[in-house]
């Protein structure tokens, strides 16, 4: 029965995502490790960054009359003209929506490089893109306003 074994090793020789990328010496094994911590925390500002930008651009335009009607004022009743949505095809050409379609596709690809990173089952790697997610999340995540992560999908 052939396959990759579902423990965790120690080992420093290990294939990292690429067929090319073998660590074979601990220095090699080393800046691996220490890439993917540096990955890991960048992955963590890329979220707060988008939701950086979605807070400085939100999709519906400044005031929409739905985020106001949704804070329990009606429209119209802080004495200004109501805001009318946007038509979708100028929305969705915005230039805001193509650049947060493009960071989420970069988040979604890095997080599963960091995901198939740690099913290496290698203990060192695994504990780097912990270690990166905590200190990215330390180094980043203060900026927030709430402790709901909107750009995270599987919590």
């Amino acid at each position: 029965m052939g396959g990759h074994g579902m423990f965790f090793t120690g080992g420093i020789m290990h294939t990292v995502l690429f067929e090319d990328w073998v660590t074979t010496k601990e220095w090699s094994f080393a800046l691996t490790c220490l890439f993917y911590i540096f990955v890991a925390a960048l992955y963590e500002g890329l979220k707060v960054g988008r939701e950086i930008l979605i807070k400085k651009y939100p999709p519906g335009g400044k005031r929409s009359s739905y985020t106001m009607e949704a804070k329990g004022v009606p429209n119209g009743m802080l004495g200004e003209e109501p805001v009318e949505r946007s038509p979708v095809l100028s929305r969705m050409c915005h230039w805001m929506h193509w650049l947060q379609s493009f960071l989420h596709v970069i988040q979604v690809f890095i997080s599963y490089c960091l995901m198939l990173v740690f099913m290496t089952f290698n203990i060192w790697l695994g504990l780097s893109v912990c270690l990166g997610a905590g200190l990215g999340y330390f180094a980043f995540a203060w900026v927030r306003s709430s402790t709901r992560d909107t750009n995270e999908h599987c919590n």
